[in-house]
């Protein structure tokens, strides 16, 4: 099901505390403290984003960007994905994976891909 009333836009230092508990939903303990910074300033490579839902955060996606040498191409790959629990089976999962599509497409062109590794 598609939502059109889902946004999806870059994360932010200010997104911190949501992706936070986002990221807790998936059983990993990372503190605001360490995580604003890193959305603030994303490592070379990488992109974080957030799926919003009536002006609220309900999802996040993270990508990385490498060089997958045995196929000489570049690749995209999702190392996380979480939607908030109370928001799941709305779309938004799919509305985050279709966001990492496009900028694969964009930044890899048709020889590059889009992997999805997390749980």
């Amino acid at each position: 099901m598609e939502n059109t009333r889902i946004q999806i836009r870059m994360a932010t230092a200010t997104d911190a505390p949501v992706v936070a508990g986002l990221l807790g939903q998936l059983g990993y303990e990372v503190t605001v403290v360490a995580i604003a910074p890193v959305l603030a300033n994303p490592p070379a490579g990488n992109g974080f984003y957030v799926a919003v839902l009536a002006d609220q955060v309900v999802g996040f996606l993270a990508i990385a960007r490498s060089f997958y040498l045995p196929e000489m191409r570049d690749t995209l790959r999702v190392t996380t994905l979480c939607v908030d629990a109370a928001y799941r089976r709305q779309g938004i999962g799919a509305a985050l994976l279709n966001q990492g599509e496009a900028i694969a497409r964009q930044q890899t062109g048709t020889s590059g891909s889009l992997e999805v590794t997390c749980a």
